[in-house]
């Protein structure tokens, strides 16, 4: 690709960490000897580094020629200067290579805008935090800005340096009085004046095409030239494998640039967030991977046949990732969901979910120097938040309702005048998550109080059943009671008769519980389905959003809010009606398990009638799902 040409402008940008490089004759560089053999195959005639920040700034000269027209600029009367050529103090040391503490740098700025209008081919290579300095000097800014301006008929070329990191950039671009805010970078400036949450390096590529370059992009010829200098070093072991280097390059190119041929062929080589060679270097140095490697090269020669190169194999049956991940985001968000606990019952069930969190992966991968506002930035991570509570619950609406929002947080794209249908939608999703809270915990208690209603109804049922046994052992029947009357009139009765009696009234007991339970749960049932609705209406609300006038945004908006405050309101009333109501029936069962404990408690005729009527309603209750039966068979 075309690169580092002074005749698309004057300032270029390029992003590359520290690693090594290979030129053609396999000579092994650092970055900032890449660069220079770069720069000057591109003829440009001196090159010249320049590094630090405030305090600690560093000129490095690329070799002695660039020193001598770096010297030749010297503020110096032209007395002193004859002087200097008079006494031979015009030849200074070779200092080429070695870095030089700058003590002036405006100073240096000056000298370097003089080189620049009497010299042709200059090549200037900062790195991003010292050309940021830059900015202290507003009126040298301008006098940069008619450099650039110039520059068609001198040929030279700035170049910005910053490491694949986002991290080392961000501060630097998105200072908002800072150099690259200001008229020396319109495309910079155009882009944070018209967007929000913008990917920015994705739209550097747009606005400043060849002059933003990239040094970590695995090209297939670097890759090669990366084992072939490998396989020089381990001497004469290594030449059975030479013939094979080619087909090496080929799928280790088609393994960090497809991930459909990686999740195929498995894991070969390390992971490679930078994209590093000298990762890349270091991998094929352990035997295991280099021998996974030769194995898979192997398996896809034989796919392939012997004619076909397995890079065109590789693309021709697998999706080349249409886009890679150049800048290297170190990101929070990001790391707390691929630590996210969901529980893999909800994978393997799968969902929409699945793949709109893949969408946020992605999104979070790619680098932004878009620093969020304290109100967006707490947003998302009150999403993750919430979504993060959810799965240690096993809440699985919450966290889907949780990741739509994220969603929005991440993936959303406005500008700067859509901020209140922003902050309107934000409001949405939050209510909607509280609101499916609260779903939870309702529906917990609903299925409490049914787990609980068919308990009760089985020990009934077993009291009950244990009345009758006991009955037709001791052969009593109808209200035949009157061993017990006798024996309560004598001072006492018999623990037979007392253990029959408890079971009975257990039996009551229970029946009016479950009563009580089946209403509260009929409660719960209205309670749930209101939150399913509020939730419903706020959805719609953030759809009108979407498409309304922002009139019809703020009447949305007035209507939902009062909607969700009221039925917050009413909500929480009845749930909190709700548990006072199951406090009290736990507190009745608690008080019936030792109503027998003393005599007299409780009317004896009260208990047979209360005893009667529960068999008659299941005796009637009996009857009714015969009746069903005998309908849905027949």
């Amino acid at each position: 690709m075309r690169r580092f040409d002074a005749g698309d402008g004057l300032y270029h940008l390029v992003f590359a960490n520290e690693d090594t490089y290979y030129l053609d004759s396999l000579l092994k560089l650092n970055l900032r000897q890449y660069l220079y053999y770069e720069l000057k195959g591109k003829g440009y005639e001196s090159v010249f580094f320049l590094s630090g920040e405030e305090g600690n700034l560093f000129l490095t000269f690329g070799d002695a020629r660039s020193q001598t027209v770096y010297e030749r600029y010297t503020e110096q009367s032209a007395g002193k200067k004859l002087k200097n050529w008079l006494w031979g103090k015009e030849e200074h040391a070779d200092c080429s290579g070695r870095p030089l503490p700058v003590s002036d740098y405006g100073s240096l700025l000056g000298r370097v805008l003089r080189m620049m209008k009497g010299e042709k081919k200059l090549a200037f290579v900062f790195q991003i935090e010292t050309f940021y300095e830059l900015s202290a000097y507003p009126e040298l800014i301008e006098d940069f800005c008619r450099a650039g301006q110039d520059n068609y008929s001198r040929g030279h070329i700035i170049l910005i340096q910053a490491p694949v990191v986002a991290g080392g950039s961000r501060r630097f671009l998105t200072d908002p009085k800072g150099v690259f805010r200001s008229s020396l970078f319109p495309e910079i400036r155009m882009i944070f004046g018209e967007h929000k949450n913008v990917r920015i390096y994705e739209k550097l590529g747009e606005v400043m095409g060849q002059r933003l370059s990239f040094l970590n992009t695995l090209e297939r010829d670097d890759i090669c030239r990366t084992l072939k200098h490998f396989l020089l070093e381990q001497g004469p072991a290594m030449k059975p494998f030479w013939a094979k280097v080619e087909d090496y390059a080929d799928v280790l190119w088609g393994w960090y640039h497809s991930s459909q041929y990686r999740a195929e062929a498995g894991p070969i080589f390390p992971e490679n967030e930078k994209r590093l060679m000298s990762v890349i270097r270091n991998g094929i140095a352990d035997k295991n991977t280099f021998l996974k490697m030769d194995r898979e090269t192997d398996r896809l020669r034989t796919m392939a046949g012997g004619q076909l190169s397995l890079i065109r194999w590789i693309s021709q049956n697998c999706l080349i990732d249409s886009w890679q991940r150049l800048i290297y985001e170190d990101n929070v968000l990001l790391n707390r969901l691929d630590g996210m606990p969901f529980p893999s019952s909800w994978r393997q069930t799968g969902g929409s979910w699945i793949r709109t969190l893949g969408q946020i992966r992605e999104e979070l991968k790619k680098p932004s120097t878009m620093t969020q506002n304290p109100g967006e930035e707490a947003y998302v991570f009150e999403c993750v938040e919430h979504m993060s509570a959810a799965c240690a619950r096993g809440d699985r609406m919450t966290m889907e309702k949780s990741v739509e929002a994220l969603y929005y947080g991440v993936c959303g794209r406005f500008s700067a005048q859509q901020q209140d249908r922003e902050h309107a939608r934000q409001k949405l999703y939050r209510s909607i998550i509280k609101v499916s809270e609260k779903l939870y915990e309702v529906t917990r208690l609903y299925e409490e109080d049914g787990r609980k209603i068919s308990e009760y109804r089985d020990r009934m049922k077993a009291c009950i059943q244990a009345v009758h046994d006991y009955e037709k052992e001791n052969g009593l029947t109808g209200q035949d009671y009157s061993r017990y009357g006798l024996g309560k009139a004598s001072g006492g009765i018999s623990a037979q008769m007392h253990s029959l009696t408890a079971k009975k009234t257990e039996a009551v007991s229970l029946r009016d519980d479950i009563r009580s339970r089946e209403q509260l749960r009929a409660q719960k049932e209205m309670l749930m389905t209101r939150c399913r609705e509020n939730i419903q209406k706020m959805e719609m609300a953030i759809s009108n959003i979407a498409v309304g006038s922002m009139e019809n945004l703020k009447e949305n908006m007035a209507y939902v809010s009062r909607l969700v405050e009221k039925a917050a309101v009413d909500d929480n009333m009845l749930l909190s009606e709700l548990a006072e109501a199951s406090r009290e029936v736990r507190f009745t069962m608690e008080e019936a398990s030792g109503m027998y404990e003393e005599e007299n408690t409780v009317s004896l005729a009260d208990i047979e009638r209360e005893f009667e009527e529960l068999l008659s309603e299941e005796s009637a209750g009996q009857g009714e799902e015969i009746e069903k039966a005998v309908w849905s068979n027949g």
